[in-house]
């Protein structure tokens, strides 16, 4: 048996929905094939191979045939060839054959509709032309190949006129009013799934509904070629942000709405099965939960953005992008190069059920792959839960967010002149080196040490800019000095691949001509915990106590950790650990005593009958892809940081906000 050997559509297609139908196709087929003894899956071997040879000769027999063109002009009966039409029902997609058995009053209409969108399959790909025979008038049978459309002429002539009128309603040009008119409900319990699912079987529009994911993934793959149950791309994002060049395909992706294109995945590649398309609309997971009130937006509103594209969320996208994860489990997988972080390795139905556990707020999109200080990221995001904060967060402003957070907290704590971070230039007056502190990053906030404001304020110094003037930060493959954007005003222009957005010297463009006299100085370096008892004030740890109203309380062993979590709703818990012990498949000892140190949160546990795993959030990991890990490996990777650490102190604390008095 050489199964690895088949084309990868019959390696799906033996399941126990479709073997059925195979094994009778063979038993059909076993005069032409001789004896099964070998087995199923030799004869559907030889089935296969049987077939192509069938065709090949069929259509050399065809195209040898001069006296077609002259018959068929006087044929009196016409269909599709018996081989031919074996081999459709061979290699077209099962969900579409289950489609015609299921409407058998209509089931002709359905397979010529199916042709006609290019939907139907044979030995050699997608069906564009067709292998018919015909009777000519003294009754005698011949073969033509024929184009589709002049095929289907005829036999719309006779019978399944309503195809046309169907077709017609989702050309081009009306097929977006069509999907606009069309209604897509939402089931909330099984029975009215079933009752949706049912309507939707029977719908005269079926197959130009399906038709539209079928193209889309047709295209993007970069073949119509789409009929294989064993495919991988299965993400609607990945398929909906791909670059394609397809135009109608490209239509039907930007011009219909998420929401309906997500409907319509679900049912299409479900339409052999009504518990599975059921299953994505009313299986219990967070993401169903949201659009229900259940917990708040923020919990699938970003994740949500990342799908869509969109800035703005209706209640109707949301629940899209809802039965879209729970449909597809692997979304959740996909790498986000917008707001880089470690590889995520939690899929959809593993978040859904951390995330109904976790007490961390995440109203905002971070982005630990723009930021230099791993540190930064974990105070950002303990800051943002203490103050129940919120961002629409962009690629352009995830890193800014971030510094922000940590410059206010400076500035809390009266510590601005110790803050690193300086651009500086020579006074045209004093003739003297002048810095001014800044915070770096694409995030305004109408603060006057913003980049863009303090930059603004320099050019104001030295070139004689309007005062209060705010420059534009871009990445350098995005610098056009062309665009009129870029002619006026300036703009502070950094390459990704030389440097950070903070360890970079950056050009200032100032009405077209750049500028050589500012500098960028200094780096965002503190100390997280104290690591001497002389810089104990100024840790970043010091700083929150004093600041945030807050208390903490050390953690010792997972008894201790549970408690806490529990006591109040909110708390969490945070600390630093070796790399090597929390992200074991990234982080490899290269020593002995190898540690490289990464902050993290704990917001919460999963006890599963005394198995407990902890949910985990490490300051470069995505935070809305939490993990679950054992204890033993976040203790194994405090014990191995305070090996390490000059005053040997145990770095994990719980964090509450302080009782009002």
């Amino acid at each position: 048996m050489r199964l690895r050997t088949w084309h990868p559509y019959w390696q799906g297609l033996l399941c126990k929905q479709h073997l059925p139908w195979i094994l009778s196709y063979l038993l059909i087929a076993s005069n032409a094939l001789g004896s099964v003894n070998d087995g199923v899956f030799g004869s559907l071997e030889r089935l296969i191979q049987l077939d192509r040879n069938n065709i090949h000769t069929l259509k050399e027999r065809v195209r040898r045939d001069s006296s077609i063109i002259t018959t068929l002009s006087q044929a009196t009966k016409i269909s599709l060839q018996p081989q031919f039409m074996q081999s459709i029902l061979l290699y077209t997609n099962p969900d579409y054959m289950h489609l015609i058995n299921i409407n058998p009053q209509r089931k002709k209409c359905i397979f010529y509709s199916l042709l006609e969108n290019r939907m139907l399959n044979y030995v050699d790909g997608v069906v564009n032309d067709v292998i018919v025979q015909y009777h000519i008038a003294d009754g005698e049978k011949r073969e033509a190949i024929m184009d589709i459309a002049e095929f289907l002429n005829i036999i719309y002539k006779k019978e399944c006129s309503t195809n046309r009128t169907n077709q017609e309603s989702f050309a081009d040009d009306k097929i977006i009013k069509t999907i606009a008119k069309t209604k897509f409900p939402i089931p909330r319990t099984a029975g009215q799934c079933q009752k949706n699912y049912s309507d939707w079987i029977s719908n005269p529009f079926i197959v130009q509904l399906c038709k539209v994911p079928h193209t889309i993934q047709s295209a993007t793959k970069g073949t119509f070629d789409l009929n294989n149950p064993n495919n991988e791309i299965k993400e609607i994002s990945k398929l909906l942000s791909r670059k394609i060049n397809h135009p109608q395909a490209d239509l039907y992706r930007t011009k219909i709405p998420f929401f309906n294109l997500s409907y319509l995945f679900n049912l299409c590649q479900n339409i052999s099965n009504p518990k599975k398309f059921c299953y994505n609309y009313t299986k219990n997971t967070i993401w169903l939960d949201v659009t229900e009130g259940k917990y708040p937006k923020y919990v699938i509103s970003h994740r949500c953005r990342e799908m869509t594209r969109k800035k703005r969320l209706g209640a109707i996208t949301l629940k899209a992008c809802a039965s879209t994860l729970n449909r597809d489990n692997t979304i959740c997988l996909k790498p986000n190069k917008e707001y880089p972080s470690l590889l995520r390795t939690s899929n959809c139905s593993e978040v859904s059920n951390i995330l109904e556990h976790a007490n961390l707020k995440t109203d905002y999109h971070d982005c630990p792959g723009k930021i230099d200080n791993d540190g930064v990221t974990n105070i950002h995001r303990i800051l943002m839960h203490l103050h129940s904060s919120s961002y629409q967060s962009s690629s352009l402003t995830c890193n800014s967010e971030a510094n922000y957070s940590f410059f206010k907290l400076n500035q809390q704590f009266d510590n601005i002149n110790n803050w690193p971070l300086q651009i500086c230039y020579l006074d045209p007056v004093t003739e003297m080196k002048r810095c001014l502190k800044y915070f770096s990053g694409n995030l305004d906030q109408n603060s006057p040490h913003s980049e863009s404001k303090v930059v603004g304020q320099v050019l104001h110094n030295i070139r004689g800019a309007p005062n209060g003037l705010s420059c534009r930060i871009v990445d350098k493959k995005n610098y056009n000095p062309n665009r009129l954007e870029h002619q006026n005003g300036c703009t502070i222009v950094y390459d990704t691949k030389n440097c950070s957005i903070t360890k970079c010297q950056k050009m200032v463009i100032y009405r077209k001509h750049v500028v050589k006299d500012i500098s960028y100085e200094g780096s965002p370096k503190f100390y997280y915990f104290p690591s001497s008892y002389s810089n104990n004030q100024f840790s970043v740890d010091n700083m929150m106590k004093e600041t945030q109203k807050i208390r903490q309380k050390k953690i010792y062993n997972q008894t201790m950790l549970q408690r806490f979590i529990d006591y109040r709703k909110g708390n969490i818990v945070h600390g630093i650990g070796c790399s090597e012990d929390l992200h074991p498949m990234f982080f490899q000892r290269k020593t002995l005593n190898g540690c490289r140190p990464i902050p993290f949160i704990i917001d919460g546990y999963i006890d599963n009958s005394g198995d407990i795993k902890i949910i985990l959030r490490t300051s470069i990991s995505d935070i809305h892809n939490p993990l679950l890990i054992t204890w033993n490996r976040i203790f194994s990777s405090l014990a191995h940081y305070q090996a390490t650490h000059p005053l040997k102190i145990w770095s994990l604390f719980g964090i509450s906000k302080a009782s009002k008095k």
